[in-house]
């Protein structure tokens, strides 16, 4: 039961299957949005490196592909980025081109 009338309590059903809809998505369609950084986070990063934070978490990594910018420009999260299957298979894809 949610705590406050504004918070809303999604059952594990529902979280799954988005989970499982957008793993499939990317898995079919791993360039769908491109293998470069976003431009918010190529922007993200040059304002968290001027205010010098090094650690970020990121929420809805997607397919990983500013996850993996982020990383290589040395930002850290408390969070294992290994998780996620898109993420790996961005990355092996990623790699692979050089």
């Amino acid at each position: 039961m949610p705590k406050s009338e504004t918070e809303v309590e999604f059952p594990h059903a529902v979280i799954n299957a988005q989970h499982e809809h957008w793993n499939q998505t990317f898995v079919s369609k791993p360039e769908m949005f491109g293998l470069d950084p976003s431009k918010p986070a190529i922007e993200a990063a040059r304002q968290f490196e001027h205010e010098g934070r090094r650690k970020i978490l990121e929420l809805g990594s997607g397919q990983g592909r500013d996850t993996l910018f982020f990383a290589g420009r040395g930002f850290t999260s408390p969070l294992p980025i290994t998780r996620w299957l898109p993420l790996t298979r961005s990355h092996r894809r990623r790699t692979r081109q050089g």
